[in-house]
């Protein structure tokens, strides 16, 4: 800015300093403004973001002195249910409101698994259930939508006529558990089924593995589970489990797999708009040899969280709608033997992730992570009641947290934890000090001592 006294300056304005209707020339040169259509306001210096911890609601210009703590989640459990009645275990869960929750999973029948179904309220009580016998070697429920106002959708896969394919089924049943419409893509072998995603009240957009191929497609289904459309996805790797969708808030797809043109197979993620066309795509060689669980997507960042499959550590990462590598977290397995994540899901400030231990090769638990939207682990976990308990699929219902998964790896369970945010507040937790405060939380070793004359 100028100093006001550079060599043929005529006029200076700070817009700061007058009188009324009065503007004031700092130059020198007496060349005062006059003020029309505007009034002067008083400039009140402080934290503007009401997210802060020194917030001040009459600061009206923001002077870079917000001071930022962390947020401690409280969990609180409300029930830890169990359903041996019903089978092996759930996987994942979705609210299709009026307190109901669609849980999938799988049971077992003369050493097959079988598709699992069940509504159950939000208080824990079931509403029904229903063990499919799918006649096949194995099968499986993985996902539940709400379909329209009067049904829902399951689906999931089943490994048909003996062979080792395993090809996607699709149940529809009403709110009382009538069965009103199965279909089974896998007359001919043709495909499998690694994620399914709701686009609209009319579509659904899927992936999985193309066979006999060796790698994966993705394709539009419409509501009676016809395809509209399928694209062939020849760089990324075949394999179960490997190919996640997410959508964002205008209806973009996004593809996160694993490539097929890198030894050992990288992260690979592709925007896909349903024109039977990638808009881009972003291969990550240096995140190889890895599981991809569990994606989603929260304004602007998708965030991918899985096994590394080479050191046994969970992972999680984030890149941004254009594949930019954001940050990664690795989820140090500790005294266990590997960790993976589950489930991931959007919280305020970050993420909670499942995080499933394996001790022994017949001991293995899990514990909820709070991570932070830039990508710490902040040391707030939750322990469930059963240690045994491996948690899969969660889903918020208000301010409930609703997380299925099975008990001993053969029990059907649903936990329901509250969760509230409480700030932590950091100081002098010492009262002999003389900056003593009674309301810190965390000492941060600031404490002051008199001085005792020496």
């Amino acid at each position: 800015p100028p100093t006001s006294n550079e060599e043929g300056l005529v006029g200076y304005w700070k817009f700061n300093a007058g009188q009324d209707s009065l503007l004031y020339d700092h130059s020198g040169n007496g060349n005062h403004g006059a003020i029309n259509g505007a009034t002067w306001v008083e400039n009140v210096y402080g934290c503007t973001d009401s997210l802060a911890m020194n917030y001040d609601p009459d600061a009206n210009w923001d002077d870079g002195s917000c001071e930022y703590g962390q947020t401690e989640l409280v969990y609180l459990t409300i029930f830890s249910n169990t359903y041996p009645e019903m089978g092996m275990g759930f996987w994942e869960l979705s609210y299709i409101g009026e307190g109901k929750l669609a849980i999938p999973g799988k049971w077992y029948q003369e050493s097959m698994s079988n598709e699992l179904a069940a509504l159950i309220d939000t208080n824990g009580t079931t509403l029904w259930y229903i063990q499919r016998d799918s006649g096949w070697d194995h099968g499986s429920f993985a996902w539940a939508f709400k379909h329209d106002e009067n049904s829902i959708l399951f689906a999931g896969t089943q490994n048909g006529q003996g062979t080792n394919y395993f090809n996607p089924v699709y149940v529809r049943y009403d709110l009382d558990g009538n069965e009103l419409s199965f279909d089974f893509h896998g007359s001919n072998n043709e495909h499998g089924l690694n994620d399914i995603t709701k686009l609209s009240n009319d579509f659904y957009c899927v992936t999985g593995p193309l066979y006999p191929s060796s790698h994966n497609f993705l394709a539009t289904i419409d509501v009676n589970f016809d395809v509209v459309n399928i694209l062939s996805l020849t760089q990324y790797i075949y394999g179960w489990g490997q190919g996640k969708l997410v959508n964002d808030e205008e209806n973009n797809i996004y593809v996160i797999g694993l490539d097929n043109e890198t030894t050992p197979s990288a992260i690979r993620a592709s925007k896909y708009n349903g024109d039977l066309e990638l808009q881009w795509t972003q291969v990550y060689t240096d995140i190889t040899n890895v599981d991809i669980n569990d994606v989603v997507y929260n304004e602007g960042k998708i965030t991918i969280a899985g096994q590394n499959n080479l050191v046994g550590d969970a992972y999680v990462l984030q890149v941004d709608t254009l594949g930019i590598l954001n940050w990664e977290l690795t989820i140090d397995s500790g005294n266990s033997d590997y960790t993976r994540v589950n489930g991931i899901i959007n919280v305020e400030d970050g993420y909670l992730i499942s995080v499933q231990y394996y001790t022994d090769s017949s001991t293995e638990f899990s514990k909820i992570h709070h991570v932070s939207e830039t990508g710490e682990d902040t040391g707030n976990h939750l322990l469930f009641d059963s240690q045994a308990f491996v948690a899969y699929g969660m889903e918020f219902v208000g301010n409930d947290l609703f997380i299925s998964g099975s008990i001993d790896g053969n029990i059907p369970a649903l936990t329901k934890i509250q969760i509230s945010p409480q700030d932590i507040v950091y100081g002098c937790t010492d009262s002999l000090a003389g900056n003593y405060n009674p309301d810190a939380d965390f000492d941060d070793g600031s404490c002051t001592y008199p001085d005792n004359g020496d």
